[in-house]
């Protein structure tokens, strides 16, 4: 009890210092194939706004003053300022230009940011993380140098060969991975100078492959990856009853809460108490890309009531080695 009181005063402090060297890249490459739609999945109506948006403003709620990254296509740039001027999205971030996997994309995303601090990497078709998600992901990651949100299985699942034959899984040692996936950027830095590979499914697998030990945290059950039509019918269920939700039950202002206050549930060191089983069990374990810088500002002139935005767009020449 005294070491956990002394880490958590000395983590506090730690905090204190890398505040203002959060980051978020968040990833949105979407083609909307798959949703049958005519523009890309992370610009899709979810419960009025765009599903990118819901994305920038989770981070933004969760941490304040973080500094937000949002990666996209070239051909998509130019349609998100539109979106954004016709949302009055005012929400601060910078555009970098993707590349041609999202592996090049994030590694496009990291090029521009320091060598210390904390970035979580998110998928842009994942709109409803939480809060306690984020922030503990980014409390894990101080402490273990990574943090990789998961969440158990429910459905029994089976393995299948290529001989057409199957096994079964026992899903009590299985987890769905989830993002955003955090890591100190020195790190994830270093471990995206590999050479790509298709075995790289998300962050982790190229954290993990670089020789770094994985360290996977609590994510949110609603954090659901839109891929098809489907699952933004269920986003926008689960969206409505979030914001009912928010209404009946009270809530501290952000601003008197400290930002990693909660408790943090680990997968790593887990007590499970699961029925099925009947006791617990502690589990052991472009060659030459261009920038874009995209801001909005609030400009109050002779006392009107309109409020002005204006967009900031930073082209820089940038040498990658994708």
């Amino acid at each position: 009890m005294i070491k956990n009181l002394i880490f958590a005063a000395n983590f506090k402090n730690m905090i204190t210092n890398i505040k203002s060297q959060m980051s978020a890249i968040i990833v949105a490459g979407g083609s909307g194939e798959r949703m049958h739609a005519s523009v890309p999945k992370q610009f899709l109506d979810l419960c009025g706004w765009p599903m990118l948006m819901h994305c920038v403003k989770a981070f933004v709620d969760a941490c304040e003053g973080i500094n937000i990254i949002v990666v996209l296509p070239s051909s998509q740039i130019e349609y998100w300022h539109k979106l954004c001027d016709i949302h009055g999205f005012m929400l601060s971030h910078q555009i970098v230009e993707g590349g041609s996997t999202r592996f090049h994309s994030v590694k496009n995303g990291l090029s521009v940011l320091p060598d210390e601090g904390l970035v979580a990497i998110h998928d842009g078709a994942r709109p409803l993380v939480n809060r306690q998600t984020i922030v503990s992901s980014f409390r894990a990651a101080a402490r273990y140098g990574c943090a990789i949100p998961a969440v158990s299985l429910f459905d029994s699942v089976r393995m299948v060969s290529h001989h057409s034959k199957s096994r079964p899984l026992n899903r009590f040692y299985l987890r769905v991975v989830q993002t955003p996936q955090v890591f100190k950027i020195g790190l994830i830095k270093k471990a995206y100078q590999q050479e790509f590979s298709h075995a790289f499914t998300d962050d982790a697998t190229v954290f993990e492959n670089a020789g770094n030990i994985i360290h996977l945290t609590t994510g949110n059950m609603e954090n659901i990856k839109i891929t098809n039509p489907h699952d933004l019918v269920v986003a926008e269920a689960l969206l409505k009853q979030l914001r009912i939700e928010s209404h009946t039950t009270h809530h501290h202002n952000k601003h008197d809460r400290d930002y990693y206050d909660d408790d943090e549930q680990d997968y790593n060191d887990f007590e499970y108490d699961d029925q099925e089983h009947g006791h617990g069990h502690k589990k052991h374990d472009n060659e030459h890309g261009h920038k874009h810088h995209h801001k909005h500002d609030h400009d109050k002139k002779h006392n009107h009531k309109h409020d002005h935005h204006k967009h900031d767009h930073v082209h820089k020449n940038n040498k990658d080695n994708n």
